[in-house]
């Protein structure tokens, strides 16, 4: 009898330690599952992390250029500007300039006349000599102000001419000398250097007879 208990004893360990090694193999099975999902999540991840970390440079770079872009429009922007506020100073200058012409309440009468330049030296005097640089009219030339025209037009008359309008004079110079090759429809326009003179050669402008300066 004590046999049989034995062997029924033994019997039971057996059938214990087989389920119990079954039970250890599938959780093996099951860790080892766990395992390969964890890694393969961790690489998906990383893959996911790495596809995010693209897009936000992408999007840095997107930014960064949309960015540079709005700095060059406004930079344009602030550009117009300016040149619209010295636009509207140049019209406000000019409108000043001509505040003191005497016009009669005639329009300014306009022609298309033979613009020349000259300097100091285009008489033929020299530094030295006591009239050099003296106009006509008795007066020292003066760059973007100083005129010769022919006898038609007095001393002291006001002109404006367009072609000069980015000049520091807007374009507005007086009448002050005369010239013996300066005919009635010739302007000759004082200049500081032959090199100017030459560059500016001989043009046909249009230019507005303003009126004749007051007496200030």
């Amino acid at each position: 009898m004590k046999h049989i208990f034995k062997v029924i004893a033994i019997v039971v360990l057996t059938v214990f330690t087989i389920y119990s090694l079954a039970f250890l193999i599938a959780d093996r099975e099951v860790l080892q599952n766990l395992r390969k999902q964890n890694n393969e999540l961790m690489l998906q991840l990383k893959r996911n992390n790495e596809d995010l970390r693209a897009r936000i440079d992408e999007m840095g770079k997107t930014i960064e250029d949309l960015n540079k872009q709005l700095q060059e429009q406004e930079e344009k922007v602030d550009g117009l500007e300016r040149w619209m506020e010295a636009q509207g100073e140049a019209i406000v200058d000019l409108q000043d300039r001509t505040d003191f012409l005497d016009r009669g309440g005639t329009r300014p009468a306009k022609k298309t006349m033979h613009v020349t330049a000259y300097w100091e030296g285009s008489c033929g005097k020299k530094p030295d000599h006591p009239l050099y640089g003296i106009t006509a009219s008795g007066e020292h030339v003066r760059e973007w102000y100083t005129v010769a025209a022919g006898p038609d037009v007095p001393f002291g008359t006001v002109i404006y001419i367009p072609y000069f309008k980015d000049k520091p004079n807007k374009g507005i110079f007086v009448v002050k000398d005369r010239g013996s090759a300066i005919d009635n429809n010739d302007i000759d326009v004082y200049m500081t250097t032959p090199e100017a003179c030459f560059e500016h050669g001989e043009k046909y402008l249009d230019v507005y007879i303003l009126g004749k300066e007051k007496e200030v």
